[in-house]
């Protein structure tokens, strides 16, 4: 497996910050998972049940002089014998630097990891699902949606929504065009970000005073294509804290995949239902040559016939009657000319007289 963007650039990170303070080795906790400058600590650590539990510390205190250990938001960051020149404050200080290198990381992690799977969805609805899940993963929010543009009623309507409250937005939900703050997004083409919808114009609280729902802050991106635009992308209120300047542009990036993966998934299925059509079209034609090569055989065994007794007749010398034999020929042979014309319109794609 590709070795992730987040394990190069924290593995770098780290020896770094283990030269400048001096110290016998970094180990950082990040989740279910261990890194760290020394092989056989990491090694050590991953055969525990719980990579850092309290025996595996204890250990590390026993076998090192001077064990520094920083809280991080979803780990910890441990120092091993860092220099007595390196302050406590420095020591944090470089603590709170990996917490936000992890964050930035692992943002492009994700970021990646969504191109690879939307890029690989061909079908609409599981492209649209998939998308509203990764919005879900990234930004942590209460409820996400696709939303697309119907550009010949020029209206918005909701695809699909994913979340805990995603029950209160109802499948094809429509809203038009300019039209509250998705509208005026679809409409103008330009993300926007509110802390409090309460504070915001274009804001249009008609929907939560239908359903109960209570919106409070939310991130739109318009979803385009080549410059047209398909709909846009919504996320609604973030559970942790405020949505910031930097998860807008990891909106924006996903509302970019997007585009570029919904336009594949409709050429898919035109593609698709352009195939399907020409195989019942293909199986249609089969069926009517199947049945135009049973006519041939009627007029050829008439003919066949009429030949034969053409020929015994003039065996006989009876002649009197060879002219009506002679034109039931001829009329079967007509007809022979007329269904080679209908087979030659089939295999010319020409419509049948």
């Amino acid at each position: 497996m590709e070795k992730s963007f987040f394990a190069s650039r924290i593995g770098e990170k780290l020896k770094s910050i283990m030269a400048f303070t001096s110290c016998m080795g970094i180990m950082l906790e990040t989740g279910n998972h261990v890194y760290g400058t020394s092989d056989e600590i990491v090694s050590r650590a991953k055969n525990l049940r719980s990579p850092l539990d309290a025996t595996f510390l204890k250990a590390l205190q026993e076998n090192w002089r001077q064990v520094r250990i920083f809280p991080l938001r979803k780990g910890r960051l441990i120092f091993l014998e860092p220099s007595d020149s390196v302050e406590e404050k420095t020591l944090q200080f470089l603590a709170e630097e990996i917490d936000r290198e992890i964050q930035h990381t692992i943002v492009f992690d994700v970021l990646r990891e969504a191109t690879l799977t939307i890029s690989s969805k061909l079908e609409l609805n599981p492209l649209l699902h998939k998308v509203m899940s990764l919005s879900e993963e990234i930004f942590n929010v209460e409820v996400g949606a696709v939303i697309l543009l119907h550009p010949e009623r020029g209206e918005l309507y909701w695809e699909v929504s994913k979340g805990d409250k995603s029950e209160m937005f109802e499948k094809r939900m429509t809203l038009p065009l300019g039209t509250g703050i998705a509208g005026a997004v679809a409409r103008d083409g330009k993300s926007i970000l509110v802390k409090d919808v309460s504070q915001e114009p274009k804001w249009d609280s008609s929907y939560d005073r239908k359903t109960g729902f209570r919106t409070r802050s939310l991130m739109c991106a318009p979803v385009t294509f080549r410059g047209n635009t398909l709909g846009v992308l919504e996320v609604i209120n973030k559970r942790d804290g405020d949505f910031t300047p930097k998860d807008l542009r990891m909106l924006e990036m996903l509302a970019a995949q997007t585009g570029a993966a919904i336009e594949n998934a409709r050429i898919y299925t035109k593609l698709k239902e352009a195939y399907d059509e020409l195989s019942v079209l293909n199986k249609a034609r089969e069926r009517v040559i199947n049945h135009l090569s049973h006519e041939l055989r009627t007029p050829l065994s008439i003919i066949k016939g009429v030949l034969v007794n053409i020929s015994r007749k003039l065996e006989r010398g009876d002649t009197e009657r060879l002219e009506e034999s002679i034109q039931r020929g001829y009329r079967n042979i007509d007809r022979l000319l007329d269904l080679q014309g209908k087979i030659e319109d089939i295999l010319n794609q020409r419509p049948l007289k």
